[in-house]
């Protein structure tokens, strides 16, 4: 059992450092060369102002959004896609997955975007210049100048994210326990 819930802990950790990561570069990229100065200093207003809110409340949010009557299963039944609700969406590890990953981004995306104000616009210039489009620019061009940035985004929301154990708690069920919520339990029952 305790290697089971290692594994799922490491895997979790993981999965949600990687869209983590990827969400934060692109978020922080728009917001940086696509956005105005006063409109990215604005959606980056509005990012650490969801990543200041209560942490249980957006817990709670994405439980509502994702259980049995939540927006999610409400969508796929008005869209015909599905007549019945999705019970695997909520107390699943793609439930811890996807609300760690919301939990977390905040703080990806301020690491990013702090980064990338060190990168110079003349190399998307250079990049369009020579030919490349917007996501070869961005990833050949400017993602090796925030390198340090994009290994710390990753490893800060991995450990977090392998450390968090009220979340898998409240969205994962039985399912999306780890090795922390074991621990908590351990530690209560004596």
């Amino acid at each position: 059992t305790f290697w089971t819930l290692t594994g799922r802990t490491i895997g979790i950790g993981l999965v949600v450092g990687v869209v983590v990561t990827a969400l934060a570069f692109t978020m922080a990229y728009g917001i940086r060369f696509r956005f105005s100065t006063r409109s990215g200093r604005r959606l980056l207003a509005v990012v650490i102002a969801a990543g200041v809110a209560s942490f249980l409340v957006r817990i709670f949010a994405w439980a509502t959004i994702l259980n049995g009557n939540g927006l999610v299963n409400r969508v796929l039944s008005a869209l015909g896609i599905t007549s019945e609700p999705v019970e695997s969406l909520f107390y699943s590890p793609f439930a811890v997955v996807v609300t760690m990953s919301y939990l977390y981004l905040p703080i990806g995306i301020v690491i990013m975007h702090g980064a990338l104000q060190g990168v110079d616009a003349h190399s998307l210039e250079a990049g369009r210049d020579l030919g490349a489009g917007r996501w070869r620019t961005a990833l050949q061009a400017v993602a090796p100048q925030v390198r340090n940035a994009i290994t710390t985004c990753f490893v800060l929301t991995t450990v977090l994210a392998a450390a968090d154990y009220v979340t898998p708690q409240l969205v994962g069920g039985t399912a999306g326990i780890t090795v922390g919520v074991e621990i908590r339990d351990r530690a209560i029952t004596g």
